[in-house]
C-alpha cells in the first residue's frame, strides 16, 4: 500500500519522498504501521 502526502511548497523548489508503509492488523483493533526504511519507527 502506498500513501502520498504532497509536501508544502516553499518557493519554487520542493521534494517528494516515497516510503513503503506496512499495515498489520492489531489485536486490539486498528493497525500497526511500520516503515522498513526507518527501523524501529512504528505507529
Amino acid at each position: 500500500m502506498w500513501y502520498y502526502v504532497p509536501m508544502k511548497k516553499t518557493g519554487t523548489a520542493h521534494k517528494i519522498y516515497n516510503y513503503i508503509a506496512i499495515f498489520d492488523p492489531a489485536e486490539e483493533g486498528g493497525f500497526n504501521v511500520s516503515f522498513p526504511a526507518f527501523p524501529g519507527c512504528v505507529t
